[in-house]
């Protein structure tokens, strides 16, 4: 059984590494939005009134940030995964606190 103590610092723990992947969902989103945004206007430039040579580098660009997309999204889920286990792991300890008062 651990000692209340090491409970604590494994809140602690738990609490740190949230707060850190919470910063790092919020950057990843506000890149996500910003690449979402580049692959937008590559789209209108594929789709506009422009010469072919001006669409086929615009359709370079777009499938370039069509892919930094979907790693993005791989990346979000893993994020989104971690989190959980440290929601699930906080409330483990919680309850292992409770106990051992």
């Amino acid at each position: 059984m651990s000692s209340k103590a090491e409970i604590l610092q494994g809140l602690a723990n738990v609490g740190f590494e949230k707060e850190h992947l919470e910063r790092e969902i919020k950057a990843a989103e506000d890149y996500t939005k910003h690449i979402a945004q580049q692959k937008m206007d590559k789209q209108a430039i594929v789709y506009g009134s422009y010469d072919q040579a001006t669409k086929d580098a615009a359709q370079k660009d777009y499938d370039y940030y069509c892919d930094i997309l979907s790693d993005l999204l791989d990346k979000a889920i893993d994020r989104e995964r971690r989190m959980q286990e440290l929601r699930d792991e906080e409330r483990r300890l919680s309850m292992m606190l409770r106990s051992a008062r």
